[in-house]
């Protein structure tokens, strides 16, 4: 299992012919088999760091790193061979495709990796489906879904590639109660699985389901438990 750190990570936008800065001299180590929720008010930086944290954000100063390798050093190429491969997103939209069954939104992170026998994809299909109980839905399409169907497929398509990170942002904001606690309990089922989960929510509920919570004011981290 992948350990994911990042350390001293600054950030920050140019507004109005003025520096805005978002994220200032920030550290933060995500350990393999657990949950952290990272909390705060919209427009603080939450989603900033999950994609600098997620390599989808190269415009920073610090360092990510995974285990011994340094992403900073990768190019385009490298980063996102890793970025497939190893950590899976689950977002608060669903953004499936429309004209996919299901099964096929679910096999979409499959395309731009190594290249896997069909036999051995299907069976792990059918074995994440029954995991996360949309087995029923494989053949149905994302107009014939639910909100928390929808959202158990997004965490399906996050975990097709066996990746040790989740990262999920805010990833019950659109869901009732019932749903948004099956996907809490499914990410924790993922960390008892060894995974390293890291959950930005504004939901205190949510957030105090996880081992450990930090709030993000002002750029930096303050942790709560």
């Amino acid at each position: 299992m992948v350990k994911l750190t990042g350390v001293k990570l600054s950030k920050s936008f140019s507004q109005h012919g003025q520096e805005q800065r978002v994220l200032w001299d920030l550290s933060l180590a995500l350990t393999p088999g657990t949950m952290t929720a990272l909390i705060g008010p919209s427009g603080i930086g939450k989603s900033t760091l999950l994609n600098i944290l997620g390599l989808l954000d190269r415009d920073y100063q610090g360092t990510v790193s995974l285990d011994q390798t340094v992403t900073n050093d990768l190019n385009d190429r490298e980063l996102a061979h890793l970025r497939n491969s190893q950590i899976g997103f689950v977002l608060q939209e669903a953004l499936l495709i429309e004209r996919l069954t299901v099964r096929k939104n679910i096999l979409l992170p499959t395309i731009y990796g190594d290249k896997q026998d069909k036999a051995v994809l299907a069976h792990r299909v059918q074995q994440l489906a029954t995991q996360i109980g949309i087995e029923t839905l494989l053949d149905k399409y994302p107009r014939q879904l639910s909100g928390g169907q929808k959202q158990r497929v997004v965490l399906a398509r996050a975990l097709i590639n066996d990746p040790d990170i989740i990262l999920a942002d805010e990833p019950t904001g659109s869901l009732d109660e019932q749903n948004a606690a099956s996907v809490v309990a499914l990410l924790a089922q993922l960390a008892a699985q060894g995974k390293t989960v890291l959950t930005v929510t504004h939901d205190h509920l949510v957030a105090e389901q996880h081992q450990y919570i930090f709030r993000m004011a002002s750029g930096q981290l303050v942790k709560e438990r």
